[in-house]
């Protein structure tokens, strides 16, 4: 009887043991700050010039308003770590989901991996595109 109150007690703390996600650096560096890009490709070819009226300011509730010269949107955006097995490992994801219809605005809905995170900068990339915002203010 003993044992089994012992081993339930053991089960039940290790269960209960959760790793706290340690606190993101990109989300500190996104948030509350306006952005330009400055670089994106797909597959390669260089589209940046399709974002250069637009400035996107992450808000620190995870949304980001998109203001262009002809139009303005909003959405939504993330940062987190991947875990593997509960092991947080050493790399960022950034998601981001624009609310429009507009073809070149729809082209940043993806999820990339960052491989540069600093307070004036941000790259990232998936399978087939580059992204890079600067920070403007």
């Amino acid at each position: 009887m003993r044992f089994c109150v012992i081993t339930i007690l053991i089960i039940l703390v290790s269960c209960s043991h959760q790793t706290s996600e340690p606190e993101n650096p990109a989300y500190t560096y996104l948030k509350n700050k306006n952005f330009v890009i400055t670089n994106f490709t797909i597959d390669l070819i260089d589209e940046t010039e399709l974002f250069s009226d637009y400035v996107f300011a992450f808000k620190s509730n995870n949304t980001v308003d998109v203001i262009g010269s002809d139009n303005s949107v909003s959405g939504s955006w993330s940062v987190f770590y991947i875990t593997l097995e509960g092991q947080f490992l050493s790399y960022n994801n950034f998601k981001m989901h624009l609310n429009n219809s507009d073809a070149q605005l729809q082209k940043l809905n993806d999820e990339f991996i960052i491989s540069l995170s600093s307070p004036n900068e941000m790259a990232m990339y998936s399978t087939s595109k580059n992204l890079r915002f600067t920070a403007i203010d």
